[in-house]
């Protein structure tokens, strides 16, 4: 692990293509175990603040029963590093599209205070839909 840290180097670009090599000698490198957890640390407090306003807001918050502390925990939305993944529960399509844009424009205001955005190009969007009608639902948001 010294070793690593000792060669570790990091290159910083500009959007014109200048750069910097930097040598740190400390803090964690990508693939470093705890860096996931060192990552989130940096806006872990805006996650809370963003599962509250979902559960405020669109009240599609899941929730269930942790047995260890005794409390009700949301586990509607589960985050490694900088990678959040949020499930909500919909009666159809049309609800979806506005739950997925609520929900991304809650997360914005509150993100945007820490100075972080959301990657959109990378967003990936699941539906499953149980039932009678779910082949229509599913059709619907494939357009």
């Amino acid at each position: 692990l010294k070793a690593r840290h000792e060669q570790l180097h990091v290159a910083v670009w500009t959007r014109q293509g200048h750069g910097v090599m930097m040598a740190p000698r400390s803090g964690g490198g990508q693939g470093d175990r705890v860096m996931p957890v060192q990552f989130r640390r940096t806006y872990e407090r805006g996650l809370h603040q963003w599962i509250q306003a979902k559960q405020d807001d669109l009240e599609t918050n899941i929730v269930a029963l942790d047995n260890a502390t005794g409390s009700t925990v949301d586990v509607s939305v589960t985050s490694y590093a900088d990678d959040v993944k949020e499930r909500n529960m919909v009666e159809n399509g049309q609800e979806a599209i506005e739950v997925l844009a609520r929900s991304g424009v809650l997360l914005d205001g509150i993100i945007s205070e820490l100075t972080l955005t959301q990657n959109a190009s990378k967003a990936e969007h699941l539906a499953a839909f149980y039932g009678q009608g779910q082949d229509a639902e599913t059709k619907y948001l494939a357009r």
